[in-house]
């Protein structure tokens, strides 16, 4: 007998996001890769880029991020990264 790891799920990440809920459009877009500079030292997520070779990114380095993590990083009170985020992602478009 083999015993499956439990998945807790979360309701608020699902229905606080009314229309988007298994939206094509929203995977795709959150998929999608956007150029980030760093502006902090950011501890042991090196592994995010490969090129790096450190097990830290340092402040300055640019890399493409996925949308979802981008978004999430610059919106943060510290500011962590500056994302380049297209035309289409913006409200003011």
């Amino acid at each position: 007998f083999t015993s499956f790891p439990q998945v807790i799920f979360n309701s608020e990440m699902f229905f606080n996001r009314p229309g988007e809920y298994l939206s094509i459009d929203d995977v795709l877009a959150t998929e999608q890769r956007v150029q980030c500079k760093f502006h902090q030292t950011v501890h042991g997520l090196g592994f995010l880029d490969n090129n790096l070779g450190t097990p830290d990114i340092p402040a300055g380095h640019s890399m493409p991020l996925p949308f979802w993590l981008a978004k999430s990083l610059s919106l943060q009170r510290r500011k962590i990264l500056t994302a380049d985020f297209p035309n289409v992602y913006k409200e003011s478009y």
